[in-house]
């Protein structure tokens, strides 16, 4: 066996003693890398006077982000992919998971030249790609889960995780339409946004655009010895990584006496 000067290893007379597994490691003052390689010799053949080695080879299944464990974030009623991000020679085997349990069913992808596990009910809700993507369509609640593929050749196994998040966009109760209220000079006035979503909202309060200081209490906006300038239009912004909500209030402030109770609450 030679080394040549790009560093590959050259085997000269191959023979079947040769066949195993060979490792190439490269290093410098940052750090390593390392690459494994199996070969299989199954022996020799003469064809017309020729002497003919059989060889295979073969590239154990790596992942290509290096990561064996990801957090996915998937948005309610979306569509989302589930990677499995590996190389091999041959192609690997593909099997999927979900809570450690087996998602089982055949599904042969000629694409794809590989055998995959898939769920006995494969319709609408779930697709499996000839990558070995795991895409859930329409994702709900129910899909928030751990999940993990597996991918197996000759040479060897890897596997990689997902722990996938469903979020759900804020919702305000209330919001369909803008929400009138009246209050009197000098009385104290609670307006309310009850929100709700996955992961929990942040709330934010503007008075005609322009934010407005937070409460311990967020999601609701205390105004004490109401004064003529507190008129205007407030606003409650919710928001989290699946999107936004909002609710207006169109407040008018009066001195006489004919004023709804101190209190608006929804």
């Amino acid at each position: 066996m030679t080394i040549d000067s790009t560093g590959s290893l050259n085997i000269n007379s191959l023979d079947t003693d040769d066949r195993g597994s060979y490792f190439c490691q490269i290093s410098n003052e940052i750090g390593q890398a390392k690459q494994q390689f199996q070969i299989d010799v199954y022996g020799k053949i003469h064809f017309n006077h020729t002497e003919l080695i059989l060889v295979r080879f073969l590239e154990p299944p790596l992942l290509t982000n290096k990561s064996q464990e990801t957090e996915l974030d998937a948005n309610v009623d979306k569509s989302f992919l589930l990677p499995c991000p590996v190389t091999a020679h041959p192609r690997p085997t593909i099997l999927w998971f979900r809570q450690n349990q087996l998602i089982d069913r055949k599904y042969f992808s000629s694409k794809a030249k590989s055998i995959f596990r898939f769920a006995d009910n494969q319709d609408a809700h779930t697709y499996l790609h000839s990558n070995g993507s795991l895409e859930i369509r329409m994702i709900s609640t129910n899909d928030n889960d751990r999940y993990h593929c597996t991918a197996t050749n000759p040479a060897g196994t890897v596997t990689h995780s997902v722990q996938l998040h469903v979020n759900v966009p804020p919702w305000i109760i209330g919001a369909e339409k803008e929400t009138n209220v009246e209050a009197k000079i000098g009385k104290s006035l609670t307006l309310v946004c009850p929100a709700v979503g996955t992961p929990k909202p942040t709330i934010q309060w503007f008075k005609n655009d322009d934010k407005l200081p937070a409460f311990d209490i967020n999601d609701q906006y205390v105004l004490t010895n109401i004064k003529q300038s507190d008129q205007g239009i407030y606003r409650c912004l919710a928001t989290n990584k699946a999107g936004r909500a909002q609710r207006l209030f169109n407040l008018s402030v009066h001195s006489k006496s004919n004023f709804l109770p101190r209190e608006f609450l929804f």
